[in-house]
């Protein structure tokens, strides 16, 4: 985490994980391709299809999700589903959620159109690198390259820090960043 004399490295705060039904995650990006796979259809013996469409139903509209970087860009409606984000990402449906703990951020979409799955997960409080998720999207649904990386990427109500504040409006130079595309084999 940057702070006034650098870059200085640090635990996640205990109280994160005391935070019942929220709580982290903690999963490698293995880990987390297993899980995508799971939420694409391709385990129905850990989640049937059935419970995924009822996971994955726009519940409630939210709007207000569509008000800044890729998301204004991008979206045409935006609701909340059990726990997910359900887009109209320029005509594709994007099942997405996004979080953070004080120096890890993550981010997952679905597109069950496509039967294709992202996770990208960084450990930086930068949000720069969440420019690879649309950036991703765009290629993988055929719409010119846009410059997604040098946008500040919001994640707007998805950012849980562990001690309850915001990022800073200037994200941090130099990220590190990973990602994983899962798809059937």
């Amino acid at each position: 985490m940057r702070s006034r004399n650098g870059w200085v490295a640090i635990n996640p705060k205990p109280n994160y994980y005391r935070l019942s039904p929220a709580a982290g995650v903690n999963a490698s990006i293995s880990d987390m391709a297993q899980w995508l796979l799971a939420h694409t259809g391709h385990r129905p013996d850990v989640l049937p299809a059935p419970l995924l469409a009822t996971l994955h139903a726009p519940v409630v509209s939210t709007p207000g999700e569509m008000r800044s970087g890729w998301r204004r860009d991008r979206l045409r409606t935006a609701s909340y589903a059990l726990g997910w984000r359900v887009f109209d990402y320029a005509g594709e449906e994007v099942v997405f959620h996004a979080g953070a703990v004080q120096g890890y951020r993550g981010m997952t979409a679905l597109l069950p159109g496509r039967d294709l799955g992202i996770t990208i997960m960084w450990n930086s409080e930068s949000s720069l690198p969440g420019g690879m998720l649309p950036t991703i999207i765009d290629r993988a649904i055929g719409l010119p390259a846009e410059r997604w990386l040098d946008v500040d990427t919001d994640f707007g109500s998805d950012n849980l820090m562990a001690d309850g504040t915001a990022p800073s409006a200037t994200p941090p130079q130099g990220a590190s960043s990973s990602s994983s595309v899962a798809a059937p084999e």
